[in-house]
């Protein structure tokens, strides 16, 4: 029986059954149901079903995460006075001190993820450290204060790349987008949030991609593009989506993506060109 089952398995792969697969990898899901896999697989990987703990719950209370730091205050006296005696190390630490970017709470939050990550002995470890974050940013995204709304989206972004680059588990990743991220696109155009829609954007392309999810892909640069039709963030999707179209061989496809772009450069308008000939070929064939 084995052995049939075997036989039948690799009949099914030989007639293009990994495309099937991809297919029905990269069909749509909902956040909600995107979430109720990922406990699934995290479940699978450390065999638990809950991941608060006592550390991570107090993350959000932290006042070294939540409480801004009092300013340094500087010495202007010894910063004059070194000046003019031409020693200005001093001078010059106080001025790093002032020019360097306060520390913020999503920041803190993916510095101490990170560090968790890196003290990690094995895989078991980095998935249960991802499940605790997740639950965090869970906490953070269920709250009403927007401020901390954003950063449980930035931390789950985070989570996504430690995902991808530390568990090495693409199909995570991306369940991570569909989850956290995706939802996030309706805001694309508003600045209701301070996410970085590049970020969001950068972990799909890498997450869907080394997934073999292509259709998820697709989905993620139409999301953004009909969410703020009119942004520059837009006409950057509608080219990368052309060129992914275009790798796929759908020609007419990408020439509308391309012909889309509201601020044509040269090199694109040579595309376009290039596109029509082709496509003008093909059809006296």
């Amino acid at each position: 029986m084995l052995v049939l089952g075997g036989l039948v398995l690799a009949a099914v792969i030989g007639l293009g059954g990994w495309k099937l697969y991809e297919q029905w990898e990269s069909r749509h899901r909902s956040p909600a149901k995107a979430r109720a896999l990922i406990a699934q697989y995290l479940y699978k990987q450390t065999g638990q079903k809950a991941f608060r703990t006592e550390a991570t719950a107090a993350l959000l209370t932290d006042p070294e995460v939540w409480v801004p730091p009092t300013p340094a205050v500087t010495n202007i006296s010894a910063w004059v006075t070194n000046l003019v005696s031409g020693t200005n190390r001093i001078a010059s630490q106080l001025m790093r001190n002032i020019l360097r970017p306060a520390p913020t709470p999503e920041g803190e939050l993916k510095r101490r993820l990170r560090g968790r990550v890196d003290e990690a002995m094995d895989y078991k470890s980095v998935f249960r450290i991802i499940g605790e974050y997740l639950w965090l940013a869970d906490q953070l995204l269920a709250e009403s204060d927007s401020s901390r709304h954003d950063v449980g989206v930035q931390l789950a972004a985070e989570v996504g790349r430690v995902a991808l680059d530390d568990a090495c588990s693409p199909w995570l990743a991306a369940r991570i987008c569909e989850a956290y991220l995706w939802p996030q696109l309706e805001f694309a155009e508003t600045n209701q949030t301070r996410l970085d829609i590049d970020v969001v954007m950068g972990l799909a392309r890498s997450a869907f991609r080394q997934a073999g999810e292509t259709n998820n892909l697709i989905r993620s640069y139409k999301l953004l593009i009909e969410k703020a039709p009119q942004s520059a963030r837009a006409d950057k999707a509608r080219v990368e989506l052309g060129a992914l179209l275009e790798a796929q061989g759908d020609l007419a496809a990408a020439l509308e993506q391309y012909k889309a772009v509201k601020n044509k450069s040269s090199r694109l308008q040579l595309r376009i060109a290039n596109l029509e000939g082709r496509l003008q070929r093909k059809a006296k064939r």
